[in-house]
This record gives C-alpha cells, structure tokens and sequence, in this order.
C-alpha cells in the first residue's frame, strides 16, 4: 500500500507538492493552535473568564480592524505571487510588493489617527469601560505594522516560504504572550497583554519584511507595467468579503459582550475556538493551494485543477469528519481542561463543530472563487449571507445568549460555503465537496 502511494505520489508532481507542504504547515499550524489553547489556560490562571473575554474582544478588534485596512490585498497578493512566480514575469514581484507598501502605509496610518482622536466619543455610545478603551487606544499604535505583515505573510506564502509564512501566522503571538504573562502577570494588571502583543507584532513586521527583500534583491531590477489601480481593481472586491469574513467571526464575540458580559464572551471564544481544530485541515490545505489554484487555473490547465481541487476534498472530508466526532465524543473532558465553569456548553460546542464540519466539507471555496478572477462572486455570497448574520446575532444573541450565536454561526457558515460549492460546480463542473459511497457528479 505504501508503495502504491508513493506511485501515485511520483507520478503527480501538483499534489506531492501540495501535500509535502501541507505537511510542514500542518506541524506549524497545529503547534500555533496548541500555543493559542494554553495561552487560554494561561490568562484564565491569572484574570479568570474575564480575562479570556477581554482577550479575545481585544485581538478580535485588532483583526477586524487591520484585516479590513489591507483594502483586500491580503488575499489578491496570493493570486499575483502565484501568477508572477515564473521565470518570465517574476520581475513583477517588485512592483507588487512596492505597490501594496505604499499604498496601505499612508491609509492605515491615516485611519488609526482618526479612530484615536474619535475613541472617546464611540466610546461614549456604545458603553466601552476605560480599562478596554484605553488597550485599545493603545493598540491603535501598532495596526499599521499588523495590518502590512497580514499582507507580507501572504507574500510570503506565495512563494512557498510555508515555514517562515506559518511561523509568523501562528507561533509568534500566542508565544510571546504566553511567556510575557508567565513571567509578569502576577506583577501586572490586564492591560500587560496589550503591550505584549505590540512587542509581537513588531518581531513580526521585521522578520517577514527581512524574509521579502532577500527573496527580491535576487531579482533584477526592470521597469514593468503593473499599477496601483490594476492592484486595486483585484483586492476591493475581495476587501469587502474580508470585512463580511472577518465579521462573521467576530460579531457574535462583540454582542455577547454587549448583551452580557466579557465573561459569556470569554466562554463562547473557548468553544468556537476548540470547534476551529476542525478547520485546522482546511487552513493547511489552503496554504498551499491557494498558489498552486491560481498557477494552474491562469496557465489553462483545468484538468490539474480540477483532479486536485477532488484529491483535497477527500482529504477535507474525512479529516473533518473524524475530528468532528472526537471533540463531540470528548467534549466534557476538553471544556474541562479549560475549567469547570465552561462545561454547562457542550450542546453549543455540537452545534459550532458541526458548522465547522459544514465548512470543511464543501472544500476550499473561498481560494478557488478568489483565485480564479471570481473575487466579486465570492463577495456577493459573502454579503448576503454576512447581512443574514446581524440580523440572527441580535435577535438570536440577546434572547438565547451563546446558544443563539451557534445557531447563528451555524445557518451562516451553510449558507455561505454550500452556496459557493454550488457556483463552482455551474461554473466550472469543478465538484469542492466529496460525497462517500457515490462516484463524483
């Protein structure tokens, strides 16, 4: 058997390829995640839930925020590293990189100034306490640094820079805080975290622009057409999936904090966080093929794209699966981990994993529409059904608490991820889901 797959492995250089760094990103992935658990544990240690609540309400403020200042370029540059990475068009690579520095430098620099001086005043109406306002305020400092490494990560993941790109993503935060906790907490109140977390954006911003320009002072220097505005056409549409994306996860943190308190917020962040194990298998897989899609679709080699857009989704699936089936079968031993006060959740922990599930099995939808020119598609789904999410968070969150958001989560990630298996599968006959038992559509 082993040999039979080593076979096909030799005899199909895209998937050897995807699944030789799938594997090194998996190893990374998985260790950032492990990072992310304990660092839970940690802040419950010294703040309780509280903590874990003002955490998350904390970084998930800073990732809506910088995500949506990178205008959508954060995926598009995935797409263009992908399409410039040959012989002959890799002279574009530089403008690409100078085009997106300069654009996003002045604009995130711009926004963070206006919502400092006018933090006081949405504070003021939407009831944000002076302890959470002030770590904001001092967060601010550092998104134009966060907001420019989400771009450069990805940069760096399309040139299969997988461990630098990986490293950066997962490990470096949940690590630096972990270890800034362990050794100050017990000296310092919450608002150390904050500091900490700018330290690590820092570290970040320089070890990824370090890794960019040895990789591009090997490329000569010629003067190419590719602008700003060419740039741009490409990453707005997909900006406005990133704001919906980025939303749809933290909106239900936001009014369960509103609603309730950052001790309900910090209970829900641990579950939906456990669900995400699920996904673990679908972010590795989307490392890798998010470049590869693009490379192949863009070269007019549909076939390939097509055979391993089908060899991954079995992967998805039956990963997806089994996970699935162990966290539900050990969910009163996992919420244990994190305390007993998290153990009265386990029907809204079923409920998140099987959106997770829901997810992971109709593919790498996302990649394929926003790597195949189909970026405007891809923020219409998103859209309509980030629309039908406000409107399930506020009615369903202030009545039914964390049980509401899963049921929420749970109706927005089908509408999401089956709408856009459905338009691949019209557009492309390319089929992102697998089915057991039944031969491909």
């Amino acid at each position: 058997m082993i040999k039979k797959l080593r076979k096909k492995l030799n005899g199909d250089v895209h998937l050897k390829e995807v699944l030789k760094g799938s594997s090194l990103s998996f190893i990374l992935k998985m260790s950032g995640m492990a990072l992310s658990y304990l660092l839970i544990v940690v802040i419950s240690k010294y703040y309780g839930s509280k903590g874990v609540g003002f955490y998350n309400l904390l970084y998930q403020s800073l990732v809506v925020v910088g995500i949506n200042l990178a205008l959508g370029i954060n995926i598009s540059v995935l797409r263009y590293v992908g399409q410039f990475n040959t012989d002959i068009e890799k002279v574009k690579l530089r403008k690409l990189y100078k085009n997106y520095i300069s654009l996003i430098a002045p604009i995130s620099i711009f926004v963070c100034v206006i919502l400092y001086l006018s933090s006081n005043f949405f504070a003021n109406i939407i009831h944000i306490d002076k302890e959470f306002l002030f770590s904001l305020k001092a967060l601010l400092f550092v998104v134009p640094l966060y907001t420019i490494n989400q771009i450069s990560v990805e940069f760096i993941r399309g040139l299969k820079k997988v461990a630098i790109s990986e490293f950066l993503r997962s490990i470096t935060i949940p690590l630096f805080l972990i270890i800034g906790l362990s050794v100050f907490a017990r000296n310092y109140d919450i608002e150390l975290i904050v500091y900490i977390l700018a330290i690590a954006i820092l570290f970040n911003s320089i070890i990824s622009s370090i890794t960019i320009w040895k990789n591009l002072r090997k490329i000569k220097v010629e003067v190419v057409q590719f602008t700003k505005r060419e740039l741009l056409s490409t990453s707005i549409p997909i900006m406005w999936s990133n704001i919906a994306s980025s939303l749809l996860v933290a909106l239900p943190i936001f009014c369960i904090g509103y609603f309730f308190s950052e001790e309900f917020a910090g209970k829900y962040s641990v579950i939906f966080k456990i669900s995400q194990l699920i996904t673990i298998i679908l972010f590795v897989i989307n490392t890798m093929t998010a470049p590869k899609f693009s490379e192949l679709f863009w070269a007019d080699k549909h076939f390939e794209l097509n055979k391993i857009v089908n060899q991954t989704s079995k992967i998805l699936f039956y990963v997806g699966l089994s996970t699935s089936i162990i966290i539900i079968s050990f969910a009163h031993q996992i919420l244990c981990f994190f305390g007993k006060e998290y153990t009265d959740i386990k029907i809204e922990l079923a409920l998140l994993v099987l959106a997770q599930f829901i997810n992971v099995s109709c593919g790498s939808v996302g990649v394929i529409l926003n790597m195949t020119g189909n970026q405007k598609t891809y923020r219409n789904i998103l859209l309509i059904t980030f629309i039908f999410h406000v409107i399930s968070c506020l009615i369903l969150i202030k009545y039914f608490s964390i049980f509401g958001a899963a049921i929420s989560i749970l109706i927005s990630y089908s509408i999401l991820n089956i709408t856009s298996a459905i338009v691949i599968y019209k557009k492309y006959r390319i089929q992102t889901f697998h089915i057991p038992f039944i031969k491909k559509i």
